[in-house]
């Protein structure tokens, strides 16, 4: 087994490791919902980690699946509303437990993409539905905030792609800004103060990774997420020295690439 690979295996069976524990915790928060506003920032908190998780793991499908559960959870208000939506969530964070066993067995989830698409379908379904024995819930104000535009600034020197990304995520309602040249990044931060953060790897004149280290040296935490054709050991290397928020596959569809974003959005507080 290569280095990377061996790497690689390390990571997912620590993701899978990791998700277990995060399921213990989920369940017992569920079962200690007496105090409804602490247990609900509590379960939030552990879904975002978990998202994050798969964000830094490279699973953008995991991670949306994760993104469409904590959309549930986001529309919780009391007790009541747990009470409803336990089962669910249980089953729900036990089968993302079995599919991050399976990619600890068998590092990468392409073999999986069926079962992760049909559980993220399931929780979308359910997602409006009004659970039994429960009140419609009222509006929540995290998740009214979670449906607004973003702004987000996309900077690759590919004008094909940085294209198609700005028009699938105009397509969803959101405000982009463009730009093809780093050197130009500094000025279009400023101007357009972006919540997210697109940013290519291998630009010329200044990579993305050099581009995100300044960010973070000079204090500014606006969330950044690599996209490049890079091997992915290397991306996950890149995200974790330069400080960036996540990683993803040039080799994704438009559909899996805003999926991701939106799971990532739903992560950060704005």
């Amino acid at each position: 087994m290569s280095s990377q690979a061996a790497e690689n295996q390390d990571l997912c069976t620590r993701f899978a490791e990791e998700s277990e524990r995060r399921r213990v915790r989920i369940e017992q928060l569920l079962r200690s919902a007496g105090d409804a506003p602490k247990t609900l920032a509590s379960l939030r908190s552990e879904v975002r980690a978990w998202i994050a998780d798969a964000a830094q793991l490279g699973l953008p499908e995991l991670a949306a699946a994760l993104g469409s559960i904590n959309a549930v959870v986001l529309t919780l208000n009391d007790s009541r509303d747990l009470g409803g939506r336990t089962a669910a969530l249980k089953e729900w964070t036990a089968r993302m437990c079995e599919i991050a066993a399976e990619i600890a067995a068998q590092p990468g989830f392409r073999h999986l993409s069926l079962a992760i698409q049909a559980l993220r379908s399931e929780v979308t379904a359910q997602r409006t539905a009004k659970p039994a024995g429960t009140a419609a819930p009222a509006a929540s104000p995290v998740a009214s905030a979670e449906r607004q535009a973003r702004r987000i600034l996309v900077c690759d020197d590919s004008p094909i792609i940085g294209e198609m990304m700005a028009l699938e995520l105009r397509a969803r309602g959101h405000n982009v800004c463009l730009t093809s040249d780093p050197m130009e990044f500094d000025r279009q931060l400023e101007a357009f103060d972006p919540e997210m953060v697109f940013l290519d790897i291998q630009m010329p004149e200044m990579s993305g990774d050099e581009v995100c280290k300044r960010l973070r040296q000079q204090m500014n935490p606006v969330p950044v997420i690599f996209i490049s054709s890079l091997p992915d050991a290397e991306l996950a290397q890149l995200t974790r020295a330069a400080g960036a928020d996540g990683f993803l596959s040039k080799q994704h569809g438009m559909e899996e690439i805003c999926a991701y974003l939106e799971a990532m959005l739903a992560q950060f507080a704005f």
